[in-house]
């Protein structure tokens, strides 16, 4: 009985490591990485067993599983999400800019609080995400704050307290993206809503990264990408994202976002990110409440590097 334990937990060892690296070459494997929990649980449980189970004929097998075990439980807890990065800048410096990404999921169950919570933000410009069936009057709502908006395909939107000096979509990349061009200060920023798919479905994810790498290359005066990239911290998806985007450089490390009072009474998943072109760092990132979304919205205040 204790060798088809010692079994069973080998298998599931390998399985849960094959997983893992199989996300170098698979995009939906990949989402093992990007779910911490799974992965933690399984190292764990594994270690228990084997601690318990001492099988006296198989030693060395052992010591090499509870050493693969204790290394899958600690691959898969999220530091960064533990101790987020610290902001770029110092308290004193005053951002010129504030801005939102908000997944405002279509089924929200309280778009009361959704509008609520978007109207007391301070962001000059408000990315988001799944406007549509209980969500679909929220950017409405916001008219008298951000009278200017951008509305693409896919739910995907832009709304702002600037003036647009241009604006357009990624509909003719296939992609749920939509941009914005506008003057702070007479500095030239556009600013980018983007909602990619889930990497379950390989065949759009892959698709839409493409199409991203391709719009963002192709905007001049791109300073600010943000959205739900479905994307969380850990995995080779993410790695391959920020590779996509440079020099844009995200700023969201170890911020959860998702789910918000669903499945979980915490987050646990960084999904909502946002990204700064250079000579850009972020002033604050925050996470805010839960607002009848699956998702919470982030927000950043952006500011020049090295300032006093």
């Amino acid at each position: 009985m204790r060798a088809l334990v010692l079994i069973c937990t080998f298998a599931a060892l390998a399985g849960s490591v094959a997983l893992s690296l199989a996300g170098a070459v698979s995009t939906s494997a990949d989402i093992f990485n990007i779910a911490w929990p799974f992965q933690l649980a399984v190292g764990l449980l594994a270690l228990a067993v084997l601690l318990l189970v001492r099988p006296p004929r198989w030693p060395w097998p052992r010591r090499a599983a509870l050493v693969c075990a204790a290394g899958l439980a600690i691959a898969g807890t999220p530091w960064a999400m533990l101790r987020p990065v610290a902001t770029e800048t110092p308290a004193s410096v005053e951002p010129f800019l504030v801005v939102t990404t908000f997944n405002a999921w279509a089924s929200n169950t309280d778009p009361d609080a959704a509008a609520a919570a978007a109207i007391l933000t301070s962001a000059d410009i408000i990315a988001f995400q799944e406007i549509g069936l209980n969500a679909r009057e929220l950017p409405a709502r916001l008219a008298a704050s951000h009278p200017y908006r951008v509305r693409c395909r896919w739910s995907v939107e832009l709304v702002s307290r600037l003036p647009f000096e241009a604006s357009g979509c990624g509909e003719p990349l296939g992609l749920p993206a939509a941009w914005a061009s506008v003057s702070v200060g007479g500095r030239p920023v556009t600013v980018m809503s983007v909602h990619l798919s889930r990497p379950f479905s390989p065949n759009w994810y892959d698709a839409h990264r493409e199409a991203l790498s391709t719009l963002t290359s192709s905007l001049t005066d791109l300073r600010v990408v943000m959205g739900d990239f479905n994307t969380g911290e850990g995995g080779f998806l993410m790695a391959s994202l920020e590779r996509d985007l440079a020099p844009l450089r995200r700023v969201t490390r170890g911020r959860r976002t998702w789910p918000s009072e669903r499945m979980s009474p915490l987050p646990l998943l960084g999904l909502d990110h946002v990204f700064l072109g250079e000579g850009l760092c972020a002033a604050f990132v925050e996470v805010g409440p839960h607002a009848g979304s699956d998702h919470r919205p982030v927000q950043v205040g952006v500011a020049p590097c090295g300032a006093p």
